[in-house]
């Protein structure tokens, strides 16, 4: 394994035990690229908040030279969507993704508009805006996923866009406490203002139960778009629609927790266990190899009411 397999596969393995996890479930070939993209959007990621692979977020402020960095990563990624090669490690990653792959320049640079949204601190008016944030930071990453899939076909990719949007809105339910620490409220003022929540009031104890009200919301959107993925994944090839299905499984189960917790959802953070995920993959591959049991395959027409990008 070269240098920037090694340490993109190091950086999945520290940075998200879930993706880690669901990564083994796939082919040698299509996990080396789901990996190596991976690297790339955490480097992004630990970049604009000042951490490290996801962890040491600053409590009070952002980090004062993100416009610079954000900058200066658009730069590279451009260099790298012109087939430069970069001694950094995770844009030559990104570039050997981009070139394997296909995949069309706009996303990487659609990706990183999610990133200016931090920097340039977007106030999140309604739930179009909380959608277009989701669709920029993860919405477009399953889209290359897609590509790396090796999927062209444009409605199987919004379904695909679709399950990102589902992890990023449940990011945000189980992240919203540590969010705010950070200065940054992504759920919509007009649903916090109906329960007569000031995003800026979101940190106070006394507006927990109300706070869940919120979030349960936003809980029962991201069902909407976990079911619309689901009807994606059955058009993937077993194998990938194997280790998919599992990755969805894991981040709705955490949906799911946050449910039952309630307001006490954010005394501590909420995650799933290995032996749980493991028994997912089990019930997968029992489904899919073993019954060779498939849901009904519904038409890819998407719901008009879910969000779109223009």
């Amino acid at each position: 394994m070269d240098k920037v397999l090694s340490h993109s596969a190091a950086m999945i393995r520290q940075g998200s035990k879930s993706f880690s996890g669901a990564s083994k479930l796939l082919d040698k070939s299509t996990k080396e690229s789901a990996i190596l993209l991976y690297s790339w959007c955490r480097y992004c990621d630990d970049q604009i908040d000042n951490q490290i692979l996801g962890f040491n977020k600053q409590s009070k402020e952002d980090n004062p030279n993100a416009k610079e960095i954000l900058q200066s990563i658009e730069k590279s990624t451009q260099d790298v969507i012109n087939d430069i090669s970069l001694e950094q490690i995770e844009f030559e990653a990104l570039r050997r993704v981009l070139q394997k792959h296909s995949i069309p320049e706009q996303y990487p640079m659609e990706h990183l508009q999610g990133y200016r949204m931090d920097v340039e601190k977007k106030q999140y008016h309604n739930i179009t805006d909380t959608l277009q944030y989701c669709y920029h930071v993860a919405g477009v990453v399953g889209v290359m996923m897609a590509y790396i899939f090796g999927i062209k076909d444009s409605k199987i990719l919004e379904r695909a866009a679709d399950l990102g949007i589902a992890f990023q809105l449940t990011n945000i339910a189980r992240d919203v406490i540590e969010d705010a620490k950070m200065g940054r409220v992504y759920l919509p003022s007009e649903w916090l203002a109906e329960h007569d929540i000031k995003p800026g009031t979101i940190l106070d104890i006394k507006n927990r139960v109300k706070l869940f009200l919120v979030i349960k919301r936003l809980l029962d959107l991201s069902e909407e778009y976990y079911e619309s993925a689901n009807i994606g994944i059955e058009y993937l090839p077993l194998r990938i629609r194997w280790g998919i299905k599992v990755a969805l499984s894991v981040y709705r189960e955490i949906g799911i927790k946050i449910r039952i917790l309630g307001s006490n959802a954010w005394n501590r953070r909420v995650y799933i266990k290995r032996p749980y995920k493991i028994f997912l993959a089990m019930k997968y591959f029992l489904r899919y190899f073993i019954w060779n049991k498939k849901n009904t395959v519904q038409h890819l027409e998407r719901n008009p009411f879910l969000w779109k990008k223009n």
